[in-house]
């Protein structure tokens, strides 16, 4: 059973030039923490707009993650998310996120 922690954010366009790195906004589009298990869970909040994306930690165990419009997450399948680690994604419109225990 770990936990994982979901924040959606967005990052304003940027006009300084080519190769320009986005920065999440300092004021969260939404937050939780899901308490993982052995079924597959999914979060409240779907991505609304192109330019939102996912700050994602795990932390107590390892987790598998699907992404999707009515994801279902299962083990062996997706995205693996090592306990302690982060990963930052850029959302697609109508997309929630589905966790399980790995």
């Amino acid at each position: 059973m770990a936990k994982l922690n979901i924040v959606r954010t967005s990052a304003p366009q940027q006009s300084h030039g080519v190769g320009a790195v986005p920065v999440a906004r300092d004021k969260f589009l939404s937050a939780e923490t899901l308490t993982t298990s052995a079924a597959s869970q999914v979060n409240a909040e779907a991505i609304v707009s192109p330019d939102e994306f996912w700050m994602i930690t795990a932390s107590g165990g390892n987790v598998w993650l699907a992404f999707d419009v009515a994801p279902v997450a299962a083990v062996d399948t997706g995205l693996l998310l090592l306990d302690g680690s982060s990963v930052t994604l850029a959302g697609t419109p109508g997309h929630k996120l589905a966790v399980i225990d790995g």
